[in-house]
């Protein structure tokens, strides 16, 4: 049987320094993004939405983005959905992208 603890990978390509951030989160994502698209990750746009219930239950889902607008990341989901009731009651929400070949 394997440790999960032995399973951890060095991430030593990059690091993150303030100093070569970008001070509108939007444009440091599209940069990030087109590094993405330049590196040949498979499905860059699949993200991780994480939402609450009403009864304050997280949720946690891939989704593919489809756009970003006014600084607003657009994705496609049925609003009678399970996560669709949640972001009608609670629109905050997070989004995760994992880039391993970037290690990002």
């Amino acid at each position: 049987m394997h440790k999960l603890a032995d399973l951890r990978k060095d991430y030593s390509k990059a690091s993150l320094d303030i100093s070569n951030v970008l001070t509108n989160p939007t444009d440091q994502f599209n940069k990030w993004f087109d590094e993405a698209l330049k590196a040949e990750v498979l499905e860059p746009n699949a993200m991780s939405l994480a939402t609450v219930s009403t009864d304050n239950r997280p949720s946690c889902r891939i989704v593919l983005l489809k756009g970003i607008e006014d600084n607003k990341f657009l994705f496609y989901t049925n609003y009678q959905s399970h996560k669709g009731r949640e972001l009608e009651n609670n629109p905050t929400c997070a989004l995760t992208f994992f880039w391993p070949e970037l290690e990002r």
